[in-house]
Protein backbone atom coordinates (compact mmCIF):
# COMPACT_ATOMS: atom_id res chain seq x y z
CA UNK A 1 0.00 0.00 0.00
CA UNK A 2 3.12 1.80 0.68
CA UNK A 3 3.91 2.38 -3.30
CA UNK A 4 0.52 3.08 -4.61
CA UNK A 5 -0.66 6.77 -4.92
CA UNK A 6 -3.91 5.90 -3.44
CA UNK A 7 -5.03 6.36 -1.12
CA UNK A 8 -2.89 8.60 0.57
CA UNK A 9 -3.59 7.31 4.30
CA UNK A 10 -2.44 4.71 6.14
CA UNK A 11 -4.40 1.96 6.91
CA UNK A 12 -4.88 2.72 11.12
CA UNK A 13 -6.29 6.47 9.98
CA UNK A 14 -8.70 4.58 7.56
CA UNK A 15 -10.02 2.57 9.90
CA UNK A 16 -10.26 5.29 12.56
CA UNK A 17 -12.51 7.02 9.98
CA UNK A 18 -14.77 4.43 8.97
CA UNK A 19 -15.26 3.82 12.73
CA UNK A 20 -16.01 6.85 13.38
CA UNK A 21 -17.81 8.57 10.51
CA UNK A 22 -19.54 5.28 8.65
CA UNK A 23 -19.40 2.42 10.97
CA UNK A 24 -21.03 3.29 13.95
CA UNK A 25 -22.21 0.99 17.11
CA UNK A 26 -21.10 -2.55 17.43
CA UNK A 27 -20.38 -2.78 13.15
CA UNK A 28 -17.64 0.00 14.05
CA UNK A 29 -15.94 -1.22 16.94
CA UNK A 30 -15.47 -4.72 15.90
CA UNK A 31 -14.05 -3.57 12.52
CA UNK A 32 -10.16 -4.01 12.75
CA UNK A 33 -7.26 -3.25 10.39
CA UNK A 34 -7.35 -7.36 9.26
CA UNK A 35 -10.58 -6.44 7.74
CA UNK A 36 -9.69 -4.25 5.35
CA UNK A 37 -6.00 -5.24 4.71
CA UNK A 38 -4.54 -7.21 3.75
CA UNK A 39 -7.13 -8.66 2.00
CA UNK A 40 -10.36 -7.23 2.36
CA UNK A 41 -13.42 -9.06 3.44
CA UNK A 42 -16.09 -9.06 0.75
CA UNK A 43 -18.88 -8.98 3.83
CA UNK A 44 -17.12 -6.19 5.47
CA UNK A 45 -16.95 -3.96 2.51
CA UNK A 46 -20.43 -4.84 1.52
CA UNK A 47 -21.08 -3.16 4.78
CA UNK A 48 -18.82 -0.24 4.65
CA UNK A 49 -20.46 0.39 0.88
CA UNK A 50 -23.98 0.00 1.94
CA UNK A 51 -23.71 2.44 5.20
CA UNK A 52 -21.88 4.63 2.91
CA UNK A 53 -24.78 4.71 0.33
CA UNK A 54 -27.27 5.07 3.02
CA UNK A 55 -25.90 8.36 4.50
CA UNK A 56 -25.24 10.09 1.15
CA UNK A 57 -28.40 9.36 -0.55
CA UNK A 58 -30.31 8.17 2.33
CA UNK A 59 -31.35 4.93 0.95
CA UNK A 60 -32.77 3.12 3.33
CA UNK A 61 -31.34 -0.82 4.09
CA UNK A 62 -34.36 -2.24 2.82
CA UNK A 63 -34.27 -0.66 -0.43
CA UNK A 64 -31.37 -3.38 -1.27
CA UNK A 65 -32.95 -6.02 -0.46
CA UNK A 66 -36.66 -5.52 -2.58
CA UNK A 67 -37.07 -7.07 -5.77
CA UNK A 68 -38.74 -4.50 -8.01
CA UNK A 69 -42.40 -4.64 -8.59
CA UNK A 70 -42.95 -5.11 -12.09
CA UNK A 71 -40.47 -7.76 -12.55
CA UNK A 72 -41.95 -11.08 -12.90
CA UNK A 73 -39.06 -13.81 -11.98
CA UNK A 74 -39.73 -17.71 -12.28
CA UNK A 75 -37.64 -18.50 -9.52
CA UNK A 76 -38.11 -15.72 -6.68
CA UNK A 77 -35.84 -17.70 -3.72
CA UNK A 78 -32.57 -17.32 -6.48
CA UNK A 79 -32.73 -13.88 -6.18
CA UNK A 80 -32.52 -13.83 -2.43
CA UNK A 81 -28.79 -14.11 -2.37
CA UNK A 82 -28.08 -11.75 -5.89
CA UNK A 83 -30.48 -9.11 -5.20
CA UNK A 84 -28.49 -7.18 -2.30
CA UNK A 85 -25.53 -7.38 -4.71
CA UNK A 86 -26.96 -6.34 -7.64
CA UNK A 87 -28.71 -3.39 -6.33
CA UNK A 88 -25.58 -2.72 -4.15
CA UNK A 89 -23.52 -2.85 -7.40
CA UNK A 90 -25.91 -0.29 -9.29
CA UNK A 91 -26.12 2.19 -6.50
CA UNK A 92 -22.47 2.15 -6.67
CA UNK A 93 -22.18 2.30 -10.22
CA UNK A 94 -24.04 5.85 -10.45
CA UNK A 95 -22.52 7.14 -6.81
CA UNK A 96 -18.43 6.01 -7.68
CA UNK A 97 -18.18 8.13 -10.92
CA UNK A 98 -19.18 11.26 -9.03
CA UNK A 99 -15.78 9.96 -6.49
CA UNK A 100 -13.52 9.81 -9.66
CA UNK A 101 -13.92 6.10 -9.79
CA UNK A 102 -14.12 5.58 -13.12
CA UNK A 103 -13.08 1.48 -13.56
CA UNK A 104 -15.86 -0.26 -10.87
CA UNK A 105 -16.63 -3.58 -11.58
CA UNK A 106 -18.89 -5.79 -10.30
CA UNK A 107 -15.85 -7.96 -9.29
CA UNK A 108 -14.86 -5.17 -7.04
CA UNK A 109 -17.95 -6.60 -4.77
CA UNK A 110 -17.65 -10.09 -5.24
CA UNK A 111 -13.71 -10.51 -5.28
CA UNK A 112 -12.07 -7.27 -3.58
CA UNK A 113 -8.14 -7.12 -3.91
CA UNK A 114 -5.76 -5.04 -2.50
Amino acid sequence: METLSFPRYNVAEIVTHIRNKILTGADGKNLSKNDLYPNPKPEVLHMIYLRALQIVYGTRLEHFYMMPVNSDVMYPHLMEGFLPVSNLFIYLNSFLPICRVNDFETADILYPSK
